[in-house]
């Protein structure tokens, strides 16, 4: 994060058997799928209801470092904020990413290639807890 700059970037991740019990749990495998499009929709939907009026543009299906990747930018107004998001959602081996950035509304311009850059930037890397 870059307080000052109002610049901030999150990278989270979530394991496919996970994704798989939190569905079944919630009772959402018919609405959700347990693959990079179900999921996508599983966090866009969610993250769009934390908003007031959000508008989202196209979807783009993409390839990001050999994962599976779907793009997007989000605004909406958050607690009075009118904010952007450029928004990676990314399918790995045994893993689901999200990669968030937002700023201020009045800063996209100023930032999305940077968002851009940083959401063309993931890349899984070989994981070392299961190897024996």
């Amino acid at each position: 994060q870059h307080a000052w700059k109002e610049f901030y970037v999150i990278a989270i991740d979530e394991s496919k058997d996970e994704m798989q019990k939190a569905l079944e749990e919630n009772n959402l495998t018919d609405s959700y799928e347990n693959n990079i499009n179900g999921y996508s929709k599983l966090i866009l939907d969610v993250f769009k209801e934390s908003l007031t009026n959000p508008y989202q543009s196209a979807l783009i299906d993409t390839t990001v470092n050999g994962m599976s990747a779907k793009l997007t930018t989000l605004t909406g107004r958050v607690e009075g904020i009118d904010a952007f998001y450029s928004i990676g959602i990314y399918e790995g081996k045994d893993r689901y990413y999200q990669v968030l950035a937002w700023t201020l509304s009045s800063k996209q311009y100023s930032y999305k290639s940077k968002m851009d850059k940083i959401l063309y930037s993931l890349k899984e890397i070989k994981s070392t807890e299961n190897a024996q």
